[in-house]
């Protein structure tokens, strides 16, 4: 299947800007940085949130992570049918991110996630939210060398770690539009 039209991409983020996040979807150099830092071993399930059209999902498989690897968890209908269309060996389900603890239980039950890639775009939701998402990615992720890996357009940190995870964050992707920088959240050695 084609990917979705720059025309059906704008008229979805008219609809919901909130919960698109941007006007173009992710560019090259921003998706190879994703995948690059989701750093998965082979074996490790790895759930991406708001894959959109799928620009950083192809970037994953580029990696190697296995399809049966891969879970997408997209909110928007039109994009999750696109994305079951485009990566037919990948599961995808239309659905919440902050529902991941049971997502996971239901489609994994009993492992944990080796990564989490986000697009969302979190700085759109309050703090409260934000943190909601956190602990649940931490319940989530595995103990040892879980790693969740988000872009921000923001010149803030996109959601708090506290003490449970190290963060670092790339230079800022001037050729993406608009630039963003993608910041990783390590499990601590000692967590």
């Amino acid at each position: 299947m084609a990917k979705i039209s720059l025309l059906d991409y704008l008229g979805e983020f008219r609809r919901s800007p909130r919960t698109i996040g941007s006007f173009a979807e992710s560019g090259a150099q921003l998706s190879c940085a994703m995948a690059k830092a989701a750093n998965v071993k082979q074996g490790g399930i790895v759930v991406e949130f708001g894959p959109g059209t799928g620009v950083i999902t192809a970037q994953l498989l580029a990696q190697g992570i296995a399809p049966a690897q891969l879970l997408l968890i997209e909110f928007n209908p039109k994009f999750a049918a696109n994305l079951r269309l485009r990566f037919p060996l990948v599961k995808v389900l239309q659905g919440d991110a902050w529902q991941i603890e049971k997502i996971m239980a239901e489609n994994f039950p009993g492992k944990t996630c080796a990564a989490i890639v986000s697009s969302l775009p979190l700085l759109n939701f309050p703090k409260a939210q934000r943190s909601t998402l956190m602990s649940a990615i931490d319940r989530v992720l595995d103990p040892v060398h879980g790693r969740f890996v988000q872009f921000s357009y923001g010149l803030k940190m996109p959601v708090e770690s506290g003490c449970r995870f190290s963060t670092s964050r790339s230079r800022w992707i001037l050729k993406n539009v608009p630039p963003a920088r993608v910041w990783l959240y390590e499990r601590h050695s000692n967590t």
